[in-house]
């Protein structure tokens, strides 16, 4: 199946990708600058949802002209006014073409609310209506993973994509505020995502202590503890382990729910290597580039980027329930040992 779209290079052009997560983000940052190369002056406006950190994370990336975040409203009237304030904003731009990289209707609706001409999707049922090609993803394709979709509805509209790998780009000023924040802090630099965004994908608390004491004690170099607001005080159960194990804490910073998304990101671009559960900061590691380690142990793991690296549960398997309280110390230390 093939679809031929007559990108004009003048048209003012915005992708809407409802996804919430910071890894969703990162998936998509290939596709969105291929889609901005067919937009006015190289550059597109992007809307998501405001838990992806998308205008703090974007901030350094030359293709974004402008990030909005998509109305979130739980009231009983709340999804027509999400819709109407989809579209307000849509027609306020003066977009002319819009890529929606989702099945979900609502925003294919708003832009045809707003007047757009040009009205791509994936092309879910209820979707069709609304976009004005005529040729969608298979339905097979429209329930496979949004890693699977993303390079089939970019080859379906000529679009497609070689180099998969986000390579995040941060603003040098970031960058160069961690070095001369952290210029003490001995080298090499390893980071570690204390936390996930659900209970069961979380390692616990005394074994991430064992790996960082393990760290420590094999590069002499300093361990950073990143995580959201929520992981502040898994942070400083961590500390504690570390100081029961007697661990020299001038090598350590807990910086657990203390930085912002950005600055974290900043932090672990300067890192040798980075370690954390299946969630965002493990997908935002390997867009910066750095060799990456996630627990897989409760999900299915990820093959999207070269410097992922999946750990499954130490009999090989993934995406068990109850997998994250199979995975020993010393199994992972046999994964990172030859990285460091």
């Amino acid at each position: 199946m093939s679809l031929t779209i007559s990108s004009d290079a003048r048209l003012v052009t915005a992708v809407i990708q409802p996804y919430r997560g910071i890894g969703d983000l990162m998936w998509h940052l290939p596709y969105l600058r291929r889609i901005s190369e067919n937009a006015r002056d190289g550059k597109i406006i992007y809307i998501t949802n405001a838990s992806s950190h998308a205008k703090l994370l974007l901030a350094g990336e030359k293709c974004i002209s402008e990030v909005i975040y998509l109305r979130q409203d739980k009231e009983m009237f709340g999804y027509m006014r999400k819709i109407l304030d989809l579209a307000n904003s849509l027609r306020n731009r003066c977009i002319e073409q819009v890529y929606i990289l989702d099945t979900v209707s609502y925003p294919a609706f708003s832009a045809f609310l707003a007047g757009i001409r040009n009205r791509y999707g994936f092309g879910s049922r209820k979707q069709r209506r609304w976009l004005t090609q005529h040729d969608y993803l298979d339905e097979a394709v429209l329930k496979a993973h949004p890693l699977e979709k993303l390079p089939a509805y970019m080859r379906m509209i000529n679009l497609s994509v070689e180099d998969t790998e986000p390579r995040l780009q941060l603003p040098q000023s970031l960058i160069t505020d961690v070095r001369m924040e952290f210029a003490t802090c001995l080298k090499p630099w390893i980071g570690i995502g204390v936390g996930a965004s659900t209970p069961e994908r979380i390692w616990p608390a005394e074994r991430t202590a064992e790996l960082c004491t393990w760290l420590i004690n094999k590069t002499r170099g300093t361990v950073f503890l990143l995580g959201a607001d929520a992981e502040k005080d898994l942070g400083s159960l961590i500390m504690q382990y570390l100081a029961r194990a007697n661990v020299q804490l001038d090598h350590v910073r807990n910086l657990a729910g203390k930085c912002a998304i950005d600055f974290t990101g900043a932090i672990i671009s300067e890192c040798r290597l980075f370690f954390g559960m299946d969630s965002g900061p493990i997908n935002m590691a390997a867009a910066l580039e750095v060799t990456t380690f996630g627990l897989f142990a409760v999900s299915p793991p990820l093959h999207y980027s070269g410097y992922l690296h999946a750990i499954p549960t130490d009999d090989g398997q993934y995406n068990q329930q109850g997998g994250i309280q199979r995975v020993s110390v010393d199994h992972v230390i046999g994964y990172v040992r030859k990285y460091i």
